[in-house]
């Protein structure tokens, strides 16, 4: 995540909100705008679901269990230790909730996926005893950042690095994290029914508040490590695809250009032998890169609409039951989704719909305007 402060952070952070309220304004607008265009590409449709779990025994009907629930929620905090050498961890947790949500929606050439996964668990204690010797730390550091080198090397010191047999490492604590996150593609339609990127865009809204102490026995002796992290806010990035030809086609020269907007506020780091070490880092946006258009870059409009994967995952779903609430609906998944993106960034964006909401409604109602002089002077040409 970026570390942008002061005037910087609060231009960022201003116009990330400020494209989140005008999306909202969009929304509201396009179904008018829909009635004067042409017929979409592709047939709009949409599938998803919603689970929520109050009963932590319930988690095996989703075929998931306790540990991968919070290795998952973890992962971004634990990924730099090796998970190779042990048996099956032992996990008891008091789980007040945990809710995972996905769906998909085709809308116009625009195809979007969601996933959202929300967990609120205390008194989690999880004990892992290795059952081959090996790395503390996981060996694959090729995308590694460097706080993470940093974390990582401080972390050895401290502990050691080679666990043996029978040595065990115990992670006990709170977590309680929200994280959602969105893609979109936006297609460039071309004819004989194929079509290219010409958008992507990922969002990424995370909530969290993880606080765990980890005890690393080894050889007999123990020492122990923090992890804490409260980081609130979102991350998105976009590429934007630019042909050289209108006709694309193999062979056909282009140019990505990608933008990334980051806004957050916590922190998210090791504490070891009373010396914090952050994990934030600061995303830099790529420079472009060109190329030329391959065979795998054309796809078949029929086959870029996932709905029907989604559609498998809903039908595959078990019965609701005690301490398990099942909402077969995309529009289930969609507001596990805004409740995780009102939770990161909502008191910033209602601040600003407060200052905007006139300017917003006003340019709703010049389209309204528009549209209806559009229709009058094509009738009157008529």
């Amino acid at each position: 995540m970026s570390s942008i402060t002061g005037q910087g952070r609060n231009s960022r952070k201003i116009m990330t909100i400020m494209a989140a309220v005008a999306a909202v304004a969009m929304l509201i607008a396009v179904p008018i705008l829909s009635a004067t265009d042409a017929d979409a590409a592709f047939t709009n449709d949409d599938a998803g679901y919603k689970v929520v779990i109050t009963d932590a025994a319930k988690l095996e009907k989703m075929g998931l269990n306790k540990t991968e629930v919070l290795f998952k929620a973890l992962e971004s905090e634990i990924s730099i230790f090796n998970e190779e050498i042990y048996g099956e961890p032992v996990t008891t947790v008091n789980l007040s909730k945990y809710t995972t949500a996905v769906g998909a929606k085709v809308e116009g050439d625009t195809v979007s996926n969601i996933n959202t996964d929300i967990v609120d668990a205390k008194d989690v204690k999880i004990t892992m005893t290795a059952i081959a010797a090996g790395s503390l730390i996981s060996g694959d550091q090729t995308l590694w950042t460097d706080q993470q080198k940093a974390a990582a090397k401080a972390i050895s010191d401290f502990i050691g690095s080679d666990l043996g047999i029978g040595d065990k490492v115990e992670i006990t604590g709170t977590v309680k994290t929200e994280s959602a996150s969105q893609t979109e593609v936006k297609w460039k339609l071309l004819d004989g029914n194929k079509c290219v990127r010409d958008k992507f865009t990922t969002t990424y809204y995370i909530d969290g508040d993880v606080d765990l102490n980890i005890k690393v026995t080894m050889g007999g002796t123990s020492k122990e490590i923090q992890i804490v992290s409260n980081v609130k806010g979102v991350f998105a990035s976009k590429s934007s695809f630019e042909y050289k030809d209108s006709d694309v086609k193999v062979g056909t020269e282009y140019k990505v250009t990608y933008d990334i907007e980051t806004t957050y506020s916590g922190d998210s780091y090791y504490n070891v032998d009373g010396k914090k070490y952050s994990l934030v880092t600061e995303e830099k946006t790529p420079d472009p890169v060109t190329g030329t258009v391959e065979d795998h870059d054309i796809y078949e409009q029929s086959v870029v609409s996932n709905i029907d994967y989604y559609k498998k995952l809903v039908n595959d779903l078990p019965p609701a039951e005690d301490g398990m609430e099942i909402d077969k609906t995309y529009g289930g998944a969609q507001s596990a989704f805004d409740g995780v993106v009102m939770d990161a960034v909502g008191k910033d964006i209602l601040k600003i719909v407060l200052i905007v909401g006139a300017v917003i409604l006003g340019i709703i109602v010049l389209i309204v305007i528009l549209i209806i002089v559009l229709i009058v002077r094509k009738k009157k040409r008529q």
